[in-house]
Parts: structure tokens; sequence; C-alpha cells
């Protein structure tokens, strides 16, 4: 982007600071990069005379804000925005998660088959005349 420079430098000096601001060739490139609002945002971390916070604007306008990973946090949104919703939502997660894993695991292919096998063998060689005697 023009106007950065290597990060060892942190402060910047008040001509590159005039040209993050409005009027300014860096503040044109960025509005026109990404509109006016994030020209202005990164215009207002300039202002700070921090590199640094110029370019965390810079990030945050091209990549959005970061997200929230947090697992515990994720919970405790849920718990407090819909209490019932966050327990069930999980449990039907976990058990369509173990049903799906359960049936396309190839042992228990290998056992469904071969118990399939079995039983097709048995009725073939007139296993069930064993429960249907008189």
């Amino acid at each position: 982007m023009p106007g950065l420079r290597g990060s060892h430098c942190k402060k910047m000096n008040q001509s590159l600071i005039n040209r993050y601001q409005a009027g300014g060739d860096i503040y044109n490139t960025f509005a026109k990069s990404y509109g006016q609002n994030a020209a202005d945002n990164i215009a207002a971390a300039a202002l700070t005379g921090d590199e640094t916070a110029v370019n965390a604007a810079i990030t945050q306008e091209q990549f959005g804000a970061s997200k929230d990973t947090s697992t515990f946090d994720a919970f405790a949104s849920q718990i407090y925005n819909d209490p019932f919703a966050a327990p069930i939502e999980e449990f039907n997660k976990v058990a369509k998660n173990t049903v799906k894993d359960f049936l396309f695991n190839g042992k228990t292919l290998f056992v469904v088959l071969a118990f399939g096998v079995v039983v097709v063998l048995f009725v073939a060689l007139g296993g069930l005349k064993l429960f249907f005697k008189k």
C-alpha cells in the first residue's frame, strides 16, 4: 500500500500523516479502493501517528474485523441469547456426526455386509426351518 514503511518504523512524521487525511494521495487511493468510510477510518488511525494502528486499520478494512474463535464465548453467547437452542443444537450436531461417522466407517460397513452374507446363506441353506418346525 502506498505510504506504508517497514515494520521497524512505528512513528509516522507529520507529512505522512497528512497524506492519509482527506485530500491526501493515500486517502484518495483508499477511498477509491475501499470507500470513503474506510478511508476515514484509516485517516483516524493515522492521526495517532502510530504506524501499527494504521496497519491494523488497513487490515480491518481489507479483511474485516477479526472473529472471536473462543468456544466458551460462542457457547456463552448462545446460552445468553437462546438458552434452549444452544444445547439442543449442539446435541443434534453431535448425534448427527456420531451416526454419520458410525455408518460410513469402513469397519462398520464390513461388519454389516458380513452379517448380511451370513443371513442370506442361513436362509438359502434352509435355516428358517429350525424356527418353523411343527
